[in-house]
């Protein structure tokens, strides 16, 4: 029986958190769908057609969130909704903590995700990251 897309949504997550360790943004980057957007807390918005800018601005991000403190993220209250046979809706809760293991900041994020084929297999990328609040 092939995986439902909650169990693949928390599969993505879980590479998707690990790949914040990589202060580089290349790990995740791998995460992204081409052409893909994001949204900010601060209300921009970015739109990645190349990997060079979706690099970029992935670095950004993750040096804004060390800059605030953080060294350890985590996710919860993940919400799936499938979209069509290879996509879904799927918005968690972030957690973002600092040294102590204490909570910095928490935020909700929406994700459009699809599954795709590539040359290393089935996998699910981000086409869309919205901030929630």
């Amino acid at each position: 029986m092939p995986p439902t897309s909650e169990q693949l949504a928390r599969i993505f997550f879980d590479r998707y958190t690990e790949s914040f360790s990589d202060l580089s943004g290349q790990c995740m980057a791998r995460c992204y769908a081409l052409p893909s957007v994001m949204t900010r807390a601060d209300g921009s918005s970015y739109a990645f057609t190349d990997e060079e800018t979706l690099l970029s601005a992935l670095r950004w991000v993750m040096q804004d969130y060390v800059a605030q403190g953080g060294v350890a993220w985590r996710y919860e209250q993940l919400e799936v909704h499938g979209l069509g046979q290879n996509g879904m809706l799927a918005s968690v809760t972030w957690i973002m903590l600092d040294q102590h293991a204490q909570i910095l900041k928490q935020w909700r994020h929406s994700y459009v995700l699809v599954q795709s084929s590539d040359a290393g297999g089935a996998s699910v990328k981000i086409v869309a990251a919205v901030y929630n609040r």
